[in-house]
């Protein structure tokens, strides 16, 4: 049978979620799986599936552009309020905007559930995977149409100051890093690894349902922040010292030994990230011919009691 190329549906798209737009490294995947039970009989076994929620996840890697503007949205929790909304009092649209006009999709309400990794290296663009969940409209009917989404079949595209027709390749930024942390001696100097710092977030939320609708909102549960890297310079007993594992008895809070770990470019125009209240979690030693005494060291910081910013994302030095 004969196909026309023209008929083929393919090509790259960006996302705009509020005001912003974000061009993604690879795809971006929009992925609308209904949840479901099964209906069974003892006699039949399965005999069909019925929804029971229907969510809608993006998913993509940005191409890392550092911007105030970018960093807000994409960095929404760095002072979580544990229990509070994720998706708030009002609406936020998310497009999936093909740059072709074609096939676009508007979701009514979206918002951001996995902060990307960051991973600060010359060598790398700073930004890992992010993921926006979208669910029904507030105050909606779930039989409503357009409650979850709009779709229209032709959309022209525009291109607006943050639009990929538009993008500011000077705002992708590959710089050297350093570090500094706050602690005992020789750790406030600066720090240098040997493949840059990777920090990860892991934002739990727990989904709020309601019976004739589904998921309504997502409540914060807790949010994990890791750091991890490869020292040059440190020793083995300022590593053992901030690990503080001699001479404490079990059931010690190991929050006596944290500090705040400033991961920076070194000038006022590249990214400075700022992380508190961490602790040394692990810190394996090599005795090698050919590897550093040091292997990978892994910080963490777990929300604290009472409000306190967990990080800050910006410019520094």
């Amino acid at each position: 049978m004969a196909i026309s190329r023209s008929s083929i549906i393919r090509g790259p798209a960006i996302v705009r979620m509020g005001s912003q737009s974000f061009y993604s490294k690879g795809d971006i995947t929009v992925d609308i799986t209904p949840e479901t039970f099964d209906i069974v009989s003892s006699t039949g076994g399965k005999l069909s599936e019925r929804t029971s929620d229907v969510v809608a996840r993006i998913t993509f890697t940005p191409v890392g552009a550092w911007t105030a503007n970018q960093l807000t949205v994409l960095y929404p929790y760095t002072n979580p309020t544990i229990g509070g909304s994720v998706f708030g009092s009002s609406d936020t649209s998310v497009q999936v905007w093909p740059i072709d006009g074609t096939e676009r999709f508007t979701f009514a309400c979206g918002a951001i559930t996995k902060m990307p990794s960051l991973i600060m290296t010359p060598a790398e663009t700073l930004m890992g995977e992010v993921e926006i969940t979208c669910i029904i409209a507030n105050n909606q009917e779930r039989s409503t149409a357009g409650s979850l989404y709009t779709y229209s079949a032709t959309a022209a595209f525009t291109a607006a100051p943050n639009d990929e027709r538009n993008f500011a390749l000077s705002d992708v930024l590959t710089v050297p890093y350093t570090a500094t942390f706050s602690g005992p001696a020789g750790w406030t100097s600066q720090i240098e690894s040997t493949g840059g710092f990777s920090i990860d977030f892991d934002l739990q939320t727990t989904p709020i349902m309601a019976a004739n609708i589904g998921t309504v909102d997502h409540i914060i549960s807790g949010l994990d922040i890791t750091c991890t890297f490869q020292p040059l310079n440190f020793t083995a007993k300022q590593l053992m010292d901030r690990l503080a594992v001699d001479g404490n008895a079990l059931g010690k809070d190991i929050s006596s030994a944290a500090g705040n770990l400033t991961i920076t470019g070194g000038s006022a125009s590249t990214p400075k990230v700022v992380l508190n209240n961490l602790r040394l979690r692990s810190a394996p030693m090599l005795y090698s011919l050919e590897n550093l005494r040091s292997d990978d060291i892994e910080f963490f910081s777990t929300r604290p009691t009472g409000a306190g910013t967990m990080f800050t994302v910006g410019f520094g030095p």
